[in-house]
C-alpha cells in the first residue's frame, strides 16, 4: 500500500512539473518556474476568493477580458500626468469614507432635476466642445441651495445620469456581430482642447443594445458631489462608443436637433421634455458630530486564529500575481478583506432586523440563522489601461470592493 502511494505522489508531482514548465513555455519565459505545492483547502478556497473579485472588477470595468496593453501608445508624460490624477482620486476616495463614517444625516432628502444645457463649460469654446464620431458630451448646470450653519453642510444621497436612445442603427455597426456595443462615461476634469488628450475620470463602462430603443440610467453620485464642492471644475460629461461610431448606431435624445424633430416619442410620455439628458439628484443636509475613529484592524482576526464566530480575515490581492500588472499600473495591489464565521444568538446584529432574526432562530432553531456579511463597503481607486483599440491610461473607481466592516444580518 505504502508503495501504491509513493508510486502516485511521483506521478502526480511529474505531471505538475510538466504542467508548469508549458505554462512558462507559453506565456512565462521570463519568470522562473515555481515548484509545485501542495493545495490545502484553505488555499483552494482563497484562489476561489481571488478569482471571484478577478470577475467582479472585469464585470464592473466592463471588460470581457484584461485589455492587451500591447498596443498602446501612452508616453512617459502622460503617464505621469494621470499618476497624479490617480493621487488625486486616494484623496477623494479617503474624504469620502470619513464622510460616511464620520457623519449623521440628520433631514429628509430632497429631490432635484437637472436638464442638460445648450451652454458651454466655462473655458470652452464651440469647436473644443465639438462632440465627433465616437463621442458626445453632456453640460449640466446643477443649482443647489446654500447651507448656512457651521456645522451643517449639503451632501449628494444620490445621483443619476438619465439618457434615452431615441433612435438605433444596428445597420451600421462596424464590428459588433450582437447588437452589444460599449459605452464608457467620463467626467471631463479640465477644459477640452482641440488635436489635445482631454483629462477625465472614467465614472462607468456598459453593454448595451442598439436593437432596441430605451433608456441608459448611470449613478453619477461622486461625479455631482465634485461639482457641488467646486462648481469651477463642472466641465461635463462625455459619452464614448468602443469600438463604434455612436453617432452614427444611436441617438440620445437631446444631442441631435436634426435627428430628434424626426423622433416619435413613447407611448407612454406626453412630454418630450422628460426625455431630455437629465441629472436625477436627492441632496441632504448632514452634520458632523465630533466622535472617535473606530479603528476597525482591532476587530479583524486571522486564519487558524481559534475565532469561529463573524470575523473581517485579510485577503491581499497582489495585481501582478495574478496576471494583470501588465493593465493595472497601480496600485500594486489592495486589501480586499471578506467576512466569515458564524453568528451566534445576539452576535454582531447589523440591524434591529437581524436582530430579531437572531432571537427567532434562538427560540425556534429551524427558522434561518443571521449569516456574516460586509456591513460596509467602500471604493477602490485604480490607474489602468482602458480596452480601446489603442489602450489609454484612466483612473477608474471600483465600487464596494473593499470590507471595511462585518455584521451579522
Amino acid at each position: 500500500m505504502l508503495c501504491r502511494w509513493l508510486i502516485f505522489l511521483t506521478c502526480l508531482s511529474a505531471s505538475l512539473s510538466a504542467a508548469a514548465t508549458e505554462c512558462c513555455g507559453k506565456g512565462a519565459q521570463n519568470k522562473r518556474a515555481r515548484a509545485p505545492r501542495a493545495t490545502s483547502p484553505e488555499q483552494t478556497l482563497r484562489d476561489a476568493r481571488l478569482l471571484a473579485i478577478q470577475k467582479v472588477i472585469l464585470k464592473q470595468l466592463g471588460y470581457r477580458r484584461p485589455p492587451n496593453v500591447t498596443r498602446s501608445q501612452v508616453s512617459e508624460a502622460e503617464k505621469k500626468k494621470m499618476l497624479r490624477l490617480y493621487e488625486m482620486s486616494l484623496e477623494e476616495t479617503s474624504e469620502s469614507r470619513e464622510s460616511v463614517e464620520h457623519e449623521e444625516l440628520s433631514t429628509a432628502k430632497t429631490f432635484h432635476s437637472f436638464p442638460a444645457t445648450d451652454e458651454l463649460p466655462q473655458e470652452v469654446s464651440a469647436e473644443d466642445w465639438d462632440n465627433g464620431l465616437h463621442k458626445v458630451r453632456l453640460y449640466f448646470q446643477p443649482d443647489f441651495p446654500q447651507i448656512h450653519h457651521r456645522h451643517r453642510h449639503l451632501r449628494v444621497a444620490n445621483a443619476k445620469l438619465k439618457l434615452y436612445k431615441s433612435e438605433i442603427f444596428p445597420e451600421n455597426l462596424v464590428k459588433s456581430t450582437d447588437g452589444l456595443v460599449t459605452l464608457s462615461f467620463y467626467q471631463l476634469l479640465e477644459p477640452p482642447r482641440t488635436g489635445k488628450t482631454t483629462l477625465k475620470r472614467l465614472i462607468e463602462s456598459r453593454t448595451t443594445s442598439v436593437l432596441q430603443t430605451g433608456w441608459e440610467k448611470i449613478d453619477v453620485t461622486a461625479t455631482v458631489q465634485s461639482w457641488m464642492t467646486s462648481p469651477e471644475k463642472n466641465y461635463g460629461i462625455e459619452v464614448v462608443c468602443d469600438h463604434e461610431p455612436l453617432n452614427d448606431v444611436i441617438t440620445f435624445y437631446g444631442t441631435n436637433r436634426d435627428r430628434d424633430s424626426e423622433v416619435r416619442r413613447p407611448d407612454e410620455t406626453d412630454d418630450l421634455d422628460v426625455l431630455v439628458p437629465r441629472l436625477i439628484v436627492l441632496t441632504q443636509e448632514v452634520r458632523s458630530p465630533l466622535r472617535e475613529r473606530r479603528s476597525s484592524e482591532t476587530e479583524d482576526c486571522l486564519v487558524g486564529d481559534g475565532e469561529t464566530r463573524c470575523c473581517r480575515y485579510p485577503l491581499y490581492v497582489n495585481f501582478t500575481e495574478i496576471g494583470w500588472g501588465d493593465w493595472i499600473v497601480a496600485p500594486e495591489g489592495f486589501n480586499a478583506f471578506y467576512c466569515d464565521g458564524s453568528c451566534p444568538y445576539r452576535y454582531k446584529s447589523a440591524n434591529t432586523h437581524s436582530l430579531i432574526k437572531s432571537t427567532l432562530h434562538h427560540l425556534n432553531p429551524a427558522s434561518p440563522q443571521p449569516c456574516c456579511v460586509a456591513k460596509r463597503l467602500s471604493p477602490l481607486s485604480v490607474l489602468n489601461y482602458d480596452d480601446s483599440d489603442t489602450p489609454q491610461l484612466v483612473v477608474t473607481p471600483l465600487n464596494d470592493i473593499v470590507v471595511d466592516q462585518c455584521a451579522c444580518t
